[in-house]
């Protein structure tokens, strides 16, 4: 709750906005890469909000480089 008054009192009164995606995109790809077990690209999907086509995707262009 303080962090929300905070925030309030900083920016009352003013439009603001957040992107849809916190993270960088190669960041969110890297950190797949390092967390992937196997069997978790359902979760990392859900983690970081990319469809788990697109995990699948990244991870099977990682295994092609390899």
């Amino acid at each position: 709750m303080e962090l929300a008054m905070k925030v309030h009192r900083h920016y009352k009164g003013l439009q603001v906005t957040f992107p849809q995606r916190f993270l960088a995109r190669e960041y969110v790809r890297k950190q797949i890469l390092v967390e992937f077990d196997g069997s978790n690209s359902k979760d990392l999907a859900r983690k970081y909000g990319y469809t788990e086509r697109v995990i699948r995707d990244w991870l099977a262009e990682e295994q092609e480089t390899i």
